[in-house]
């Protein structure tokens, strides 16, 4: 992977935020447990929220993330998901 290369989390469900600036991101964890938060627009792209892969296991196709830009989902720092829900730009 490029240093420069962009990573999406997709599969989620995007609505409208309290503020203008922001959206509410809801989508389900690798063990399909619900998980939501609110993040800015600009984190957002084509329905995706951009991520940081903190640590990957291709064996079980597994990945552990957390939003890019300071923003945490409820309740929880970081989320495990299938490696086919990410998108690499």
């Amino acid at each position: 992977m490029e240093p420069d290369t962009t990573i999406y989390l997709t599969g989620l469900e995007i609505s409208e935020g309290c503020f203008s600036g922001e959206r509410a991101v809801t989508g389900k964890d690798f063990y399909g447990e619900e998980f939501s938060g609110f993040f800015e627009n600009n984190y957002i792209k084509d329905g995706n929220l951009e991520v940081q892969v903190l640590d990957s296991d291709e064996t079980l196709g597994i990945a552990k993330v957390k939003p890019v830009g300071g923003g945490y989902f409820f309740e929880i720092r970081d989320v495990n998901v299938h490696l086919d829900d990410l998108k690499y730009c």
